[in-house]
């Protein structure tokens, strides 16, 4: 049976069972513009990247040697054998290393001035932060070491309420700036990490969207990468302080999102991050959620599980699609650098999260425990947010 029969039987059937007013109103459209149809019944394309064997990854922010050693060993209990540690001296990650006897595989965010100086080869990855409100990139030629990563991370895109659409784009503008000052050898040694929202679909299709678009532009600089490593970890933005218990369901379905978009890693993220310094309890839980989503629910066992949904493939073109739209946008206007540091940006993410807002504080979307379902004296003594951990950040509860 041809798309448009089926489609006229379908909304047939709605209207009669629905009525013309009511039928009208199951068509919606996304804060990025994106029709969103009551049924799909095919997609132009269903073609997926295989998802990865993906792994559960623990951070740790260095303090000192003897914490993070602590902190790692406890890790190790737990059977998890990926650890980024965070702002760590190379000489340290290296005793690190020998310390634990090779058991783990460390991903070491290390400080800049330090891996310009050093030469020897180390058994650890070393990664470089791109902090994506910073209009330079970082400084490579300096670099004597062949194993390292550029990691550019989302998050901070997220946080301050850009939509998905921006995020794709923005992301992708930021490898592209490496590309046009390194060239095409560079683009295997880029890697992301993206901010995963409460739009659970969304959030699934911008991981594949993320692949092709990575593929498509090393393409045209002739160094096609098909294989990106791809990091995942919840945002902080629809996190809350009142009601938290919502948070480790909110973190459950943020990393359930990247799973089966098809990450490489998987981060969560403490359901008490926001007001309680790291302790045993709310890392023994995050640690266990994701335990539990890898080892009980037999996800490993299924290979590409949303590959063939019309809705998901829909999803993919179409932010694929206008993703794209707005990368050539940016890069016609000379780059995501010069962009950036005419404010042009900063202003199209505050344009969409003055709408996000809105949208909350009309009740057109919920967040539970914040504008429904509220109990005001739940968690009434609840600590004050840790402002030191939030620069670039605007939480809808704060709203």
């Amino acid at each position: 049976m041809k798309k448009n029969n089926i489609d006229r039987i379908w909304n047939q059937k709605l209207i009669k069972d629905l009525g013309k007013e009511r039928f009208k109103e199951i068509f919606s459209k996304s804060i990025e513009g994106i029709k969103i149809n009551p049924f799909y019944s095919s997609a132009k394309e269903s073609f997926f990247y295989r998802n990865p064997k993906w792994k559960i990854l623990a951070e740790i922010k260095h303090i000192s040697f003897k914490k993070s050693l602590d902190e790692i060993n406890n890790i190790r209990e737990y059977n998890i054998q990926n650890i980024a540690i965070f702002n760590i001296d190379i000489n340290e990650a290296s005793q690190l290393v020998t310390k634990t006897k090779n058991q783990m595989n460390f991903f070491c965010f290390v400080k800049d001035n330090k891996i310009y100086s050093s030469t020897e080869s180390n058994p650890f990855l070393t990664i470089l932060s791109h902090d994506c409100f910073d209009i330079k990139t970082i400084n490579l030629s300096k670099i004597n070491r062949k194993k390292f990563k550029i990691n550019i991370d989302s998050s901070p895109f997220k946080n301050i309420g850009c939509n998905v659409i921006q995020e794709v784009a923005y992301t992708l503008g930021i490898g592209n700036e490496y590309l046009n000052a390194y060239g095409k050898n560079i683009a295997s040694s880029i890697c992301f990490e993206l901010g995963q929202g409460g739009n659970y679909f969304f959030e699934i299709a911008k991981i594949q969207v993320i692949r092709r678009l990575w593929h498509l532009i090393t393409s045209h600089h002739e160094n096609e990468i098909t294989n990106v490593v791809i990091a995942a970890k919840p945002i902080i933005r629809n996190k809350t302080i009142k009601n938290y218990n919502n948070n480790l369901i909110r973190t459950t379905s943020e990393c359930m999102s990247a799973i089966l978009g098809g990450c490489d890693y998987i981060k969560s993220q403490a359901y008490d991050y926001l007001f309680n310094d790291k302790n045993n309890f709310s890392e023994n839980l995050m640690l266990k959620q994701l335990l539990i989503i890898k080892e009980e629910t037999n996800i490993d066992k299924v290979d590409n599980i949303c590959e063939g949904s019309y809705y998901i493939s829909y999803l993919i073109e179409n932010i694929m699609k206008e993703s794209f739209n707005l990368f050539k946008k940016i890069e016609n206007n000379g780059g995501f650098f010069k962009n950036l540091s005419s404010g042009v940006i900063t202003k199209e993410i505050e344009k969409n999260n003055k709408k996000e807002i809105g949208l909350y504080q009309t009740k057109n979307k919920i967040l539970v425990g914040h504008n429904a379902y509220t109990d005001e004296n739940f968690n009434k003594n609840t600590s004050i947010e840790r402002p030191y951990l939030f620069r670039n950040n605007l939480r809808i509860e704060n709203f």
